[in-house]
C-alpha cells in the first residue's frame, strides 16, 4: 500500500455524506487520506482491527472468507467497505484488491465521531 496527501475532489454529494452539515464535511475532507493497493493486495485481514473506513477511487475489491471458500461482496467506484469493522472493532472477512485500486481512507474516529453526532448519517449505515 501506498498513501498520498489529502484529496480535493470527494463526492459529497452522494449518501450518505449529503447528511453531513458543511463543518462536518469540512471535517471530514481535512481527515481524508489516499491508498493505493497493487491487484491482489490484502486490503483488510480477518480478525484484525479496523481503523479506516475505506472509499474506493479506482479499482475493485473482493470480501471474501479464505476458510469457507466464501465469496460475499464485490465493491468497485464509490462502494466504501468496511463499516460494520468500524461499528463492532474487528474486520469478519478478508478484502483483496482484485485489481489496482485507490482509496480514500477515513480514519475510525472521525467517522465515528460523525456517526455518533448525525443522526442521518448514522441512520444510513443503521438502515443498510
Amino acid at each position: 500500500m501506498e498513501r498520498s496527501g489529502m484529496p480535493d475532489k470527494f463526492n459529497m454529494s452522494s449518501p450518505p455524506f449529503d447528511r453531513l452539515s458543511d463543518s462536518q464535511q469540512t471535517e471530514l475532507r481535512s481527515a481524508l487520506d489516499v491508498a493505493y493497493y497493487r491487484d491482489k493486495d490484502t486490503i483488510l485481514k480477518a480478525g484484525s482491527n479496523a481503523d479506516h473506513l475505506h472509499i474506493i477511487i479506482k479499482g475493485s475489491v473482493e470480501e471474501r472468507d479464505n476458510e469457507r471458500k466464501e465469496v460475499y461482496a464485490h465493491y468497485t467506484y464509490d462502494d466504501m467497505f468496511d463499516v460494520r469493522a468500524i461499528l463492532s472493532e474487528t474486520v469478519k472477512h478478508d478484502y483483496i484488491a482484485l485489481e489496482d485500486t485507490l482509496v480514500y481512507l477515513l480514519p475510525k474516529a472521525v467517522f465515528l465521531s460523525l456517526y455518533h453526532n448525525n443522526g442521518q448519517f448514522a441512520a444510513y449505515f443503521d438502515t443498510t
